[in-house]
Order: C-alpha cells, then sequence, then structure tokens
C-alpha cells in the first residue's frame, strides 16, 4: 500500500511535488479501468432463462371461425325468390346503371363513360347518377376524355350538382380525365393497380370497371348492402 504526503494549504506545491500529484491521479485512474465491472441487474429487467431463444414457444391458435359450415336453413327457398323478384329486370340499376352508360358510343368512350358513371355513382341513386351524366353530355357536345378535361370546372360543377359530394367528385372526374387523356390516350386503364391510382377510385369501383368495361372478372365489388342482405336472409 503506497503512503502519500499531506499537502497543507500553507506549504508552497513544488513543481516536484506537483508533478507526482498528477502521476499518482493517472495510476489511480489506471487502475479503476483494469478493475472487473460487475453487471448490475435492472429492477424491470427480464431474467435471462425467461428471454432464452431455447425457451421461447410459438403457439399456433386455432382460427375463430371454421373454414366451412353448413348451408343456412332454406337457403334455396330465398334463392329462388330473389331470382324470381330480379327476373322483370324492373329495378333503375337495369336501365340507369353504370354499365349500361354509353351505349351508342364507340367502345373507348362507352369504357369511359362507365367510369365517370361509377365515380359519380358514390352515395348517390342510380336515377340522379344517370341523370348527371345526361346533363355532363350535353353540356360538353359528348362525353370524353379530352372534352372533360378542358371543360370549365364551373361548367362541370353545374352539370353534377345533384349527385352526393358533387365538389369532390367534380374535381376527381376532371383530374381522372386529364390521366385518361395523356397516359392512356383517351381509354381507361385496364389494371385493377392503374385503375386505384386514379383520383376517387376503389376497389369496388375497380371491380366493376373491369368487369363492365373490359369483361375481366377479377373480384366482386360489393358495399354494406350485402351486411344487410345477409341479415335479412338469416344466412
Amino acid at each position: 500500500m503506497t503512503t502519500h504526503a499531506l499537502v497543507t494549504l500553507d506549504e508552497p506545491m513544488t513543481r516536484t511535488r506537483r508533478r507526482s500529484m498528477r502521476n499518482l491521479a493517472e495510476s489511480e485512474s489506471e487502475l479503476e479501468e483494469t478493475r472487473p465491472l460487475k453487471r448490475v441487474k435492472r429492477v424491470n429487467e427480464p431474467s435471462k432463462s425467461s428471454t432464452s431463444p431455447s425457451r421461447l414457444k410459438t403457439k399456433v391458435r386455432a382460427p375463430k371461425h371454421p373454414t366451412s359450415h353448413a348451408a343456412p336453413a332454406h337457403w334455396r327457398q330465398a334463392y329462388d325468390l330473389i331470382h324470381g323478384m330480379r327476373c322483370a329486370r324492373d329495378a333503375p340499376v337495369d336501365t340507369m346503371g353504370c354499365d349500361v352508360a354509353g351505349e351508342a358510343e364507340s367502345l373507348q368512350n362507352k369504357r369511359f363513360l362507365i367510369l365517370i358513371s361509377l365515380m359519380l355513382s358514390s352515395q348517390t341513386k342510380d336515377l340522379v347518377t344517370h341523370t348527371a351524366v345526361s346533363n355532363l353530355r350535353s353540356a360538353l357536345r359528348g362525353l370524353n376524355a379530352s372534352a372533360l378535361a378542358c371543360a370549365p370546372p364551373s361548367l362541370v360543377q353545374e352539370s353534377i350538382n345533384k349527385v352526393g359530394f358533387w365538389r369532390c367528385k367534380a374535381g376527381y372526374i376532371q383530374a381522372t380525365a386529364v390521366i385518361c387523356r395523356d397516359k392512356y390516350g383517351g381509354d381507361v386503364p385496364r389494371m385493377l393497380g392503374e385503375l386505384l391510382e386514379l383520383p376517387g377510385v376503389g376497389k369496388k369501383m375497380g371491380y366493376l370497371m373491369l368487369g363492365s368495361g373490359w369483361g375481366l372478372n377479377v373480384g366482386i365489388g360489393v358495399d354494406v348492402h350485402i351486411d344487410m342482405t345477409q341479415f335479412y336472409l338469416s344466412l
């Protein structure tokens, strides 16, 4: 054990003494660094045994709902009744739905009219949507991508102001017309991913557009009404 001389306040510190004190401090610092550090366990730190990879087990949960189930009772009777009701095809969607828009137009213009009708149809009745598309065709003297892209916004808004959210939809259909004109030569995209890139177009519209416009069965377009139907039929 090394002893050190004490330096009083009255005793002047010489250069030699200051050097020895500095060397002493450095040696003590080196001694502290070489000492082994004790690992301090935190209070909230889990033990190694609980977090060891060998002790972890992956639990496979069973699905909440079975993958298959028995057919609902009386489903055939309900299906036959619905089929009989729809045989007459006298609902507004049968004569004014989006898939019948632009029947007298060329195939390219018909696809564009179907897309515009779908974009205007959300939260809107079929009769109101059909009237808005007719007003737009009359105001522009023919509805196509080039005419709609160059139309004054006020004229477009005035033509469709009876549909739901008509201000937003006016901007959506004009922006879509610009994309169809510049990127697709006035036609409508044929891929679902490309349709979803258009403003205001979701998956339901995309599925319906591909089915009605291109004849592609990619998906089924449904909304909250399918839940209501399922409830009433007790499915």
